[in-house]
């Protein structure tokens, strides 16, 4: 979740309807503050998904009557910029701002050509600064033993300065010398770093990139409890429930080794006829790790047996999805756990957010739409 107040986590669980506006700074590269506007806006919407490498991005329109946003190499508008664009909502009062991530300037688009809502007026789209770190110019080698987030920080050396790191020196080291040839993306260079610890990399809200384990929704304390059921306000607008098995797996085979190491191997299955993920209910549904190749990183048979056990409680699982309709919640992010409960389509239980879009316009009237699920797992 995006830090907020109590005052306005408990206006959002009990209504009624409350004050909000909409605000984007101009920032240079050492991220202070050369203007900032909130008249101007009057159409947009912030978008995130756990699936993108950058999972925040921003599409913002602003009126440009006086043509203070119009691009050029010596206007406030350029590509030395970020964006940060804030939710605002009147608590006791007082304007409370919530950011909505850190955006370089990347094609940015001024039209003269009239629309509904503005004569003159601009674009600002892209995605995060994760979008944005480029392509080694030469091979990048991670010596083995080396702590993932000390690499990861020395990968991206006179490229990032803003990390917001989980402690991860008691976790696996790189297990071998590891090579990236030019040309390839310092993004995709970190994301394989942190996969060997199966933790997530990304930027926050407010421009820190963070490396930290992933969130577990059964052990997780929701954040507000969204009851459709209820007579009093609610910010549930609904939702189309649909169960996934697309994904399941009752038979798992990991291969690890490489040509500096041994080949190794280990499979886990569910044969216990009590349960209703078990070959013998279901028939057998395989997953190989790394497409049935030997996985690099993966050097013992201690390792092998690790990914398969984590392979095989991710695998084993149905997932229930909401695709869902909800009154904006500006403090939403990825991996936030919410309580719903809504009798009109079974929906009942804590639910984790996978992607959203939060409308950034000036309409009262535009619902925040998104995709949330819950994980009924059958591992024990």
């Amino acid at each position: 979740m995006i830090p907020v107040s109590s005052d306005l986590l408990a206006l959002y669980q009990k209504g009624p309807i409350f004050q909000t506006s909409r605000k984007l700074q101009v920032l240079d590269r050492s991220y202070r503050v050369l203007a900032e506007f909130t008249d101007e806006i009057f159409d947009g919407q912030i978008t995130c998904d756990n699936s993108r490498s950058a999972i925040r991005s921003m599409d913002i329109k602003l009126v440009n009557t006086s043509g203070q946003f119009t691009w050029g190499a010596n206007n406030l508008i350029w590509l030395d910029k970020y964006f940060k664009p804030f939710y605002g909502v009147m608590v006791n009062g007082q304007w409370e701002w919530i950011p909505q991530g850190v955006f370089p300037c990347s094609q940015p688009i001024a039209d003269s050509e009239a629309s509904s809502k503005a004569v003159n007026e601009v674009e600002f789209q892209g995605g995060d600064k994760m979008d944005y770190l480029g392509i080694c110019e030469d091979n990048i080698t991670v010596a083995t033993g080396g702590d993932i987030g000390t690499e990861i920080k020395a990968v991206l050396n006179g490229i990032e300065t803003m990390f917001l790191f989980d402690d991860t020196s008691s976790m696996q080291k790189i297990p071998y010398d590891m090579t990236w040839p030019a040309g390839t993306q310092y993004s995709q260079i970190i994301s394989d770093m942190a996969g060997i610890i199966t933790w997530e990399i990304f930027y926050d809200v407010n421009g820190y990139l963070r490396l930290r384990a992933p969130i577990d929704p059964t052990t997780t304390v929701p954040i507000l409890t969204l009851d459709a059921n209820g007579e009093s306000f609610s910010l549930w607008a609904g939702a189309q429930r649909q169960a996934d098995d697309s994904n399941l797996a009752n038979y798992i085979v990991v291969y690890g080794g490489s040509s500096q190491t041994q080949l190794v191997s280990y499979t886990m299955q569910d044969n216990d006829p009590n349960s209703p993920t078990s070959i013998q209910r279901i028939g057998k549904r395989v997953y190989l790790h790394n497409n049935g190749n030997p996985d690099p990183v993966i050097t013992t048979q201690a390792l092998a047996q690790y990914r398969a056990e984590y392979e095989y409680k991710k695998r084993l699982q149905v997932v229930e999805k909401l695709n869902f309709k909800v009154f904006p919640v500006p403090f939403m992010d990825v991996d936030d756990v919410y309580q719903i409960t809504d009798s009109r389509n079974g929906t009942s239980g804590k639910y984790q957010v996978v992607s959203f879009t939060l409308p950034f316009g000036t309409s009262s009237t535009s619902y925040e739409t998104g995709y949330l699920w819950q994980v009924r797992n059958f591992a024990s």
